[in-house]
């Protein structure tokens, strides 16, 4: 290259003994400019061609999570410009509210309302990436308008929000971290359980036929779907990795929601500082990052909520608010079954907010009841429409259901009362707290700030203003409903003890506890503030929180994957362990095998209309309470066209150890016969072992 410097050097000296007059000349000087840009391309491309900083496999990799990014984001476009039309033919006075608070109730519930879309498609049977497309630009040049308003206001959040000083800084740095965390999460791909259970592989089995089903393997399927709908509309107009994104936006709402709640109340620093508490449950942020629908529930219970005290606040003369709280009620139903609990909660609220007068409580609750009632029936018409039962699998049978499964999946007298525990009736919130963590026992890792700070409320309670003493009232009422059914739930079936099925109570109680350690303010003397020193325990506790977010991305998270240094495969190997390579085998079978799961309710892997999975884990135990035996089950097998049986023997290994399953000990000797009769096609690790029930010749 000692030529080619010496050659620049040379045509740089003879510019610079140019004469002025000739410098001007414009021919002259297109004909050195060419010579730049030649000269750049020629060096710049010999550079790079030795020196590749990125490969076309890290290029498809970012490209595929930025076009997810993109239709993700075009979805909610154009739910936002649905939501912006209808609470605009509302005329709910939101100009005089916050354009967080108005652009987050538009965008929540048009989202929400464009499942009712999705649902039509399904019933039709026109679920396909054309029909998705065409409903999707059609909707956007319709609502143009509607969404041009919105991104203009969605764009001046910001400076609402912009923290003011270094404290709120902090508190902001902490919120972003979490969630830039989450979303990249999002964009990886799919490992968590549920969604691989049902979440997504409802919505995967629906494009692949085009049509709604609930398949009697995965009773899960049967619950309100809503964000599954969503999650459809996701798969067919940008791909796998579109869905998470989508619930990641409800986090992002249900924050803003949060932040005006505590903006409202006091100032913009408790604001922040609710969000981070919310935050701080590290499941939270957690379930963000993944394709479910706990934290849409939440965003809809905080929304019916959010109206209903706005609708008190106006001194209960905009009824107006009552639809809204109704609708996002009732879309709280269509998200999860578990949302009746929350409209039953909202109604309670009402019921002590309104005035003394029963007529007025009672048409409150009419209109609210109404709202929601109508807003939740298409959900329980396309369960009995395509199971025979509108709360499939509750309270009745239905398709491929019967009393044996109730009784599975129930699993009634198992609960604390009726199984010594009776000291976690009144204990549960300090064991889900210090002792929760996600993925163990509780399910959940909830953190120590809500335990810490409720407690302190009543402190200081006498200087607070009148409308936040009334909000805290509100929020005890609706809180301690969701928590008594919880309670009761779990006190008569181990199966409801899930955390997580109290997560719509948290983004209140998260600016409950910012309000209590405000409160902590009346107790600073000259020698000592608690305020200043709970104020340090908790940011080392966002500290911490912080940094084991970043340690556990950098461990297990698929940030490798985004930029193309890691295969998909291999973070799938490398995450699902056995699991993955057995559904790659399973999908090596020839094209007309038939695949039923035992002990093994995941099949989001395995390709459509191969795998018969065991959605409640009770395929085996069902098979033997109708009266089968192991030369039974398998004729009963080959008669329905199955070819292959997938066994997970670690779950089979946990079943058999707790002594807490319904299982009897002659289930375990008619499946170790069935065994036996079977010819094992591969063994992974001793994790599954994949047989044949007629070996081909």
């Amino acid at each position: 290259m000692a030529h080619v410097s010496s050659l620049a050097l040379g045509v740089a000296g003879w510019i610079n003994c140019l004469p002025p007059e000739v410098a001007r000349m414009s021919r002259l000087k297109g004909a050195l400019s060419g010579f730049v840009f030649i000269w750049a391309l020629v060096v710049a491309s010999a550079y790079y061609a030795n020196h590749k900083p990125i490969v076309l496999s890290q290029v498809m990799a970012m490209g595929a999570a930025t076009w997810a990014l993109l239709c993700t984001s075009m979805l909610i476009a154009v739910g936002a410009g649905v939501g912006r039309a209808v609470l605009g033919w509302l005329k709910l006075p939101f100009a005089r509210k916050s354009l967080l608070e108005r652009t987050a109730y538009e965008s929540g519930l048009g989202l929400g309302l464009l499942s009712y879309v999705v649902l039509v498609c399904g019933f039709l049977r026109t679920l396909n990436s054309i029909a998705a497309w065409l409903l999707l630009l059609l909707a956007a040049f319709v609502l143009r308008r509607f969404i041009r308003d919105w991104l203009r206001d969605f764009a001046g959040v910001w400076q609402e929000v912009r923290p003011p000083t270094t404290v709120e800084w902090g508190l902001a740095a902490f919120v972003g971290l979490t969630m830039a965390i989450a979303l990249l999460n999002a964009l990886g791909p799919v490992i968590s359980w549920d969604a691989l259970l049902y979440h997504l592989t409802g919505p995967k089995l629906d494009v692949a036929t085009g049509r709604l089903s609930v398949p009697a393997s995965i009773p899960p399927l049967g619950y309100s779907i809503s964000v599954e709908l969503l999650f459809t509309w996701a798969l067919l107009i940008g791909g796998e990795l579109a869905a998470a994104p989508l619930h990641w936006w409800f986090c992002v709402l249900l924050c803003g929601l949060v932040w005006q709640w505590g903006q409202r109340s006091s100032t913009t620093r408790l604001g922040w500082l609710a969000v981070a508490i919310l935050l701080s449950a590290s499941s939270v942020p957690l379930l963000a990052g993944e394709p479910y629908i706990d934290i849409a529930l939440m965003f809809f219970t905080a929304a019916g909520f959010g109206a209903l005290v706005i609708w008190r606040e106006d001194n209960m003369q905009n009824p107006r608010w009552l639809i809204v709280a109704g609708l996002m009620a009732g879309l709280a139903f269509g998200t999860k079954i578990s949302g009746g609990v929350v409209i039953c909660a909202l109604a309670l609220v009402i019921s002590f907010s309104a005035k003394s007068n029963w007529a007025e409580r009672i048409k409150a609750l009419m209109a609210f009841g109404i709202v929601a009632g109508l807003t939740a029936s298409p959900y329980l018409l396309k369960n009995f429409v395509l199971t025979g039962n509108p709360t499939y699998p509750f309270f009745a049978n239905g398709v491929g259901w019967d009393s044996w499964r109730t009784a599975w999946f129930s699993r009634p007298r198992s609960g604390w009362l009726y199984t010594n525990q009776h000291g976690l009736l009144l204990a549960a919130p300090w064991y889900m707290s210090i002792l929760g963590v996600e993925g163990g026992e509780w399910h959940a890792t909830i953190g120590f700030m809500f335990f810490l700070l409720l407690p302190m409320l009543p402190i200081g309670a006498a200087d607070r203003a009148p409308l936040i003493r009334r909000w805290l009232v509100d929020v005890l009422i609706m809180a301690s409903a969701i928590y008594a059914v919880w309670l009761f739930g779990s006190a008569q079936s181990r199966l409801a003890v899930q955390p997580r099925l109290l997560f719509p109570i948290l983004p209140p109680l998260a600016l409950a506890s910012a309000i209590a350690f405000d409160g902590l303010r009346v107790l600073a003397t000259k020698i000592l503030s608690v305020h200043r020193v709970i104020g340090v325990l908790l940011a080392m506790g966002l500290a911490l929180t912080g940094y084991q977010s970043i340690s556990d991305f950098i461990t297990n998270g698929p940030g490798r994957v985004l930029l193309g240094l890691q295969t998909r495969e291999e973070f799938l190997y490398q995450r699902l362990g056995w699991h993955y390579a057995a559904m790659r085998a399973v999908n090596s079978l020839p094209v007309d095998s038939q695949v039923i799961f035992m002990f093994e309710p995941r099949s989001y892997y395995c390709d459509p209309g191969r795998c018969i999975p065991d959605g409640i884990l009770d395929a085996w135990w069902h098979a033997r309470r109708l009266g089968g035996t192991s030369a039974s089950i398998l004729i009963d097998w080959q008669r329905s066209g199955i070819t292959h049986v997938l066994i997970y023997d670690l779950a089979v290994e946990l079943f058999q150890s707790s002594g807490t399953e319904p299982f009897e000990p002659e289930d375990w000797q008619e499946l170790a016969k069935l065994k036996s009769s079977l010819f094992l096609v591969e063994n992974f690790g001793d994790a599954y072992r994949l047989y044949q029930i007629e070996p081909t010749e």
